[in-house]
């Protein structure tokens, strides 16, 4: 838990300050045109960061109970997701998969690992709730 809540505290901070490591949180909605992708980024922008800071609260607010209800779990999602994207990316994991074999693992390489198992566990107990 201590794990959850600091890996979500130190995204939440990029999140405020707009940190470059936050390419795969916010992406480009037209990278091939700057003047669209401009007016995208002053319609959306506050929107999308609202939403990510909003899934943070309830995973800070909800941390310590036992059972987390259907929207909850949604936040839950989003936001654990939210935090091993900026790892990901800090780790220099790309969108195929591919990783540097030869690299020592570091703690944060345990956190990323730690929150994917989370992020699992979250996905099979909403698919739970699914109709067949």
């Amino acid at each position: 838990r201590d794990l959850i809540r600091d890996g979500v505290a130190a995204v939440r901070e990029t999140v405020v300050v707009g940190d470059p490591r936050l390419t795969r949180l916010f992406p480009p909605a037209h990278p091939s045109d700057d003047a669209l992708e401009a007016e995208w980024q002053q319609m959306m922008a506050a929107q999308l960061i609202e939403a990510r800071l909003a899934s943070f609260d309830v995973v800070d607010e909800s941390l310590d109970t036992e059972e987390l209800d259907a929207a909850q779990l949604e936040a839950w999602m989003q936001g654990i997701n939210a935090v091993r994207l900026v790892i990901g990316t800090i780790l220099g994991i790309t969108d195929d998969g591919e990783e540097d074999e030869d690299a020592e693992p570091t703690p944060l390489d345990g956190l990323y690992d730690l929150l994917t198992y989370v992020l699992g566990s979250l996905v099979r107990a909403a698919s739970g709730d699914l109709p067949g």
